[in-house]
């Protein structure tokens, strides 16, 4: 991995930017954030594998980039540990919880940018369309705001 980045906002939810290698690879690899082999052959519609998911969807920001984007919705009554009890006692309102990867491969440079929120949102529903809290911010506004890079 390269650099790390970790932000939080005035409410506590925090994000992360993550900078790693440009590495291309077929298959997934744990814990590696990897374009494939047919993205890099310029196939947009091919996955790019990071944070154990394998990005399919994607989006353009206006100077030009190409977004690939997934989300993990957890039910957090079954996020039991030897210490609590299965299920674990969750607000009805909070007790879905999603998280989102956003990704900006960039051949050019070597490097592919990553945006990862967890806990992002918290639902009643598992049934989440678009983007929700911090998702919908960095889809919305910090992700379509990166610019070109200069020469």
């Amino acid at each position: 991995m390269g650099h790390s980045y970790n932000f939080e906002t005035p409410n506590g939810i925090d994000f992360t930017i993550n900078l790693h290698p440009y590495n291309i690879s077929s298959s997934p690899v744990p814990g590696k954030c990897l374009v494939s082999t047919d993205f890099d052959a310029e196939i947009t519609s091919a996955p790019i594998y990071c944070e154990g998911l394998e990005l399919t969807d994607l989006f353009t920001v206006p100077a030009g980039w190409t977004v690939k984007y997934g989300s993990v919705m957890s039910d957090l009554s079954l996020a039991c540990t030897m210490n609590s009890p299965c299920p674990v006692e969750v607000s009805p309102d909070t007790r879905y919880s999603i998280e989102y990867v956003f990704v900006v491969p960039d051949k050019s440079q070597s490097t592919i940018l990553e945006f990862f929120v967890g806990d992002a949102f918290r639902s009643p529903s598992s049934k989440i369309e678009g983007f929700e809290g911090l998702g919908a911010v960095l889809y919305n506004l910090t992700i379509p705001s990166l610019s070109t890079r200069n020469p």
